[in-house]
């Protein structure tokens, strides 16, 4: 045996069976008790992919060990070649995509917008059920983001915005769908203390005043705008 070959570093492959009938397949260095119990503990702590979600919703899942001591060269094809035969990926499994990524050939490469957009354009095709999005939303219920992972979510949001300005089809999409939507008082205040204290600067000021010029009010909307500005100054003169 080449003796290259005998110290290569060695894992294994293996199988969630959750009681919904669906599997996740993953490929892992360490022991497969150990990656077990690395998943175990991402989904305590929240984690959103749909093998997690799964994990709190449908049940901890069955661990079954398809092959093991396969070294690491061999270790990430069969994974991948594991999920595409068993049919894993989602809706049918819980797999996002077919192996991690890691598989020889692909190390250290980028791929080009052409491949990004097919993988996209795969990925897309996910139409979770009511019951499924139901589960997702209790799933996430009480966890709450850090401030560093927060800020981390603006800046991409910020970057893309940049190098893809929303188009006027899609920002016409998104206001037809918030239209009605009715917050509760709660959420009202939440959104209020949330910007208390907060000043803009002078280019979100002249951002502002660009984005509003020329728009035209409701008659409901301006006396909302004069009943609010009514109530300030009616509190503010009975705090004095």
């Amino acid at each position: 045996m080449d003796d290259s070959f005998s110290r290569a570093r060695r894992g294994s492959v293996y199988r969630l069976d959750f009681a919904d009938g669906k599997s996740y397949i993953g490929a892992s260095l360490l022991p497969p008790t150990k990656r077990f119990w690395e998943h175990s503990e991402t989904a305590r702590k929240g984690g959103t992919n749909p093998v997690y979600v799964a994990w709190r919703t449908v049940g901890k899942p069955k661990l079954v060990i398809i092959i093991k001591d396969l070294c690491e060269k061999e270790l990430w094809l069969v994974e991948e070649k594991a999920i595409r035969e068993g049919n894993t990926r989602i809706p049918n499994g819980y797999n996002g995509v077919f192996g991690s990524g890691k598989a020889p050939g692909m190390l250290g490469k980028h791929l080009t917008p052409k491949q990004k957009a097919k993988v996209s354009k795969a990925r897309s095709g996910w139409d979770p059920t009511p019951a499924t999005r139901e589960n997702m939303r209790r799933a996430k219920l009480g966890s709450k983001q850090t401030a560093e992972h927060i800020e981390n979510n603006r800046q991409a949001q910020l970057a893309r915005y940049q190098e893809t300005p929303r188009s006027k089809e899609t920002s016409a999409k998104i206001s037809a769908a918030l239209l009605g939507i009715k917050r509760s008082e709660e959420t009202k205040e939440k959104n209020r203390q949330s910007h208390l204290g907060k000043k803009a600067s002078t280019a979100t000021k002249a951002k502002m005043s660009k984005t509003r010029k020329g728009r035209k009010l409701f008659e409901e909307h301006k006396e909302k705008i004069r009943q609010g500005v009514l109530a300030f100054y009616r509190t503010k003169r009975e705090t004095k």
